[in-house]
């Protein structure tokens, strides 16, 4: 059960790591490209 626990912790903390770097490159890649005005607003929904 502990085990489980931990690797259910850890497998979550990687995925969240992966959604962060994947955000971050698609805002910096629209902050170079386009730059829109509803940009703040998309990354905080």
């Amino acid at each position: 059960m502990a085990i489980e626990k931990r690797t259910m912790i850890a497998s979550f903390i990687i995925v969240l790591m992966m959604v962060t770097m994947i955000a971050t490159n698609v805002e910096a890649r629209n902050h170079v490209k386009i730059k829109p005005p509803a940009n703040p607003k998309f990354f905080f929904f």
